[in-house]
């Protein structure tokens, strides 16, 4: 194998892994607006069942779009989650408030990750333009330019 068609291998190789490294992040993308969308519904339906009070007839949801009808108790201390399957009781400003942390930390690591892509963007793109004149050195024609 000549030096130009490793060269050319390397360099297909390396624009094949930024790719992989884009698509990765477009899942990691995905995973963080479906974990946004669900903090946001949360503290929509604490926010609701505070202005709502206890008494009130609800929705609660049990999983495959199906709900069963109840009523609140308490509207003011609710059960929240904050890792690993551990779940703590608080107010409900407190749980709201700790909601909207978690919507700023999403927030910031989807800018970031926007960010990461942005960069990884202009590299695949610069090293999909040195395969194309790799390729064409390699078949012995002279590149464009």
């Amino acid at each position: 194998m000549s030096a130009p068609d490793a060269e050319l291998r390397r360099a297909a190789a390396s624009l094949e892994l930024v790719r992989g490294q884009i698509e990765a992040l477009a899942r990691q993308g995905e995973t963080l607006e479906i974990a946004l969308e669900e903090v946001l519904r949360a503290r929509e339906s604490l926010t609701q069942a505070g202005a709502t009070g206890a008494g009130r007839e609800l929705l609660m949801p049990i999983g495959a779009n199906s709900f069963l009808i109840g009523s609140l108790k308490d509207a003011e201390r609710v059960i929240v989650g904050i890792g690993s399957d551990v779940a703590v009781e608080m107010t409900l400003p407190a749980a709201v408030e700790r909601l909207e942390a978690r919507v700023k930390a999403i927030e910031e690591a989807e800018r970031g990750l926007a960010e990461r892509m942005a960069q990884l963007d202009g590299q695949a793109e610069a090293q999909s333009r040195r395969v194309q004149v790799l390729y064409e050195k390699a078949q012995g024609a002279s590149p464009p330019g």
